[in-house]
């Protein structure tokens, strides 16, 4: 994990079956937190920040 400090947060926002919005914070190759289900994109943006990571970048996949 040592390189990985210096591998950007990305939080990659898409839609779960349920219609909902989830996330996931990575820092290069590893998974480093999940987030649940919320109405929209923000409010995932929002539990990120919540957790006092704040990502470098965030991709929201399309439908």
């Amino acid at each position: 994990m040592e390189q990985e400090k210096d591998q950007p947060v990305i939080l990659r926002i898409y839609r779960l079956p349920s219609g909902l919005w989830g996330g996931r914070l990575s820092a290069g190759e590893d998974d480093i937190g999940e987030l649940g289900a919320f109405p929209s994109t923000k409010e995932v943006e929002q539990a990120a920040a919540d957790t006092g990571l704040y990502p470098d970048r965030v991709e929201i996949e399309e439908d």
